[in-house]
């Protein structure tokens, strides 16, 4: 599995680099801080190329998501100001 966390630091661009990175490295997830951009935005584009991604906004964490959402499922287990928990498995697995 491969994940990707940057600190993008309110970089308004930051899907212009997102996008490239995505795209260069096929992570399987992909957290970003201080993401001020449009997450769905991005995942329209990337759509549009033909990679698709779920967006999954922050709720009470600093951290954006993303993740292949054609090969994996996601469970929501925590999210606080100072921790993030998800649990993420292949869509194959029980």
């Amino acid at each position: 599995m491969k994940y990707i966390f940057w600190n993008v630091q309110k970089i308004k661009t930051a899907n212009d680099y997102l996008q490239k990175l995505i795209e260069f490295y096929q992570p399987d997830i992909i957290g970003v801080a201080e993401y001020t951009a449009v997450g769905q935005k991005l995942t329209d584009t990337l759509k549009n190329a033909g990679v698709r991604y779920s967006y999954v906004p922050r709720i009470g964490s600093r951290v954006d998501l993303f993740y292949k959402s054609d090969e994996m499922k996601m469970i929501h287990c925590g999210d606080a100001p100072y921790f993030l928990v998800k649990v993420f498995s292949n869509k194959n697995d029980n």
